[in-house]
């Protein structure tokens, strides 16, 4: 199943899945972009990826500005958009409104 694969979700016991927070798909994440990143065979991220890679960037401390110019593609502010309002977390907020200062200053492309 794609979403256990791509670790949206985990199965609890029994039947029940759980949908996992970005925190908790940080080590899938980082076969894509980490320290540990490793080619996925023909696996590209999506834009939900890029978006919980950059809440996980947000939530560490590191700099999220350096993250997003390295993961950016267009719709990555509107899938930011939708995440805080379905998950009710304003770090979704603060990201996509850091990305579109960044695309108003020239900083990102896409």
């Amino acid at each position: 199943m794609v979403f256990v694969e791509r670790q949206f979700i985990k199965q609890e016991k029994g039947k029940v899945f759980k949908v996992l927070k970005p925190s908790e798909r940080k080590d899938y994440l980082e076969g894509f972009w980490g320290e540990k990143a490793r080619a996925r065979s023909g696996v590209e991220p999506l834009l939900i990826d890029r978006a919980h890679w950059l809440h996980i960037a947000w939530e560490s401390g590191r700099p999220v500005d350096k993250v997003a110019r390295e993961i950016y593609i267009s719709g990555l502010e509107e899938v930011c958009d939708a995440l805080a309002k379905i998950t009710r977390d304003q770090t979704y907020s603060r990201i996509a409104e850091r990305l579109r200062r960044m695309k108003e200053q020239g900083k990102l492309i896409g």
